[in-house]
């Protein structure tokens, strides 16, 4: 087998480039107003969902730091009695 080179490109004295145009091609029309309804929808649904889950933590977050500052308490209250005779 004989082994081939590729060969090589030929680019003209003047530096020269050949010029490549794109052309852009809508391949479907505007959207109906059944897609842009069930893409509002389905973002207001996901809205609400963040919401929610934020409303959530926003009144987990306080209890939980109660809890944690009344077990705190507590330890230290039954420390001081249980340190005295």
């Amino acid at each position: 087998m004989a082994n081939k080179r590729p060969e090589p490109e030929i680019i003209p004295p003047d530096g020269a480039k050949r010029e490549v145009k794109f052309a852009f091609h809508l391949a479907a029309g505007p959207p109906s107003l059944g897609s842009i309804l069930v893409v509002l929808i389905a973002g207001i649904v996901l809205a609400l969902f963040f919401i929610l889950l934020l409303g959530t933590m926003l009144i987990w977050l306080p209890a939980l730091i109660l809890i944690v500052t009344a077990i705190m308490v507590v330890g230290l209250v039954r420390a001081f009695f249980q340190g005295q005779p």
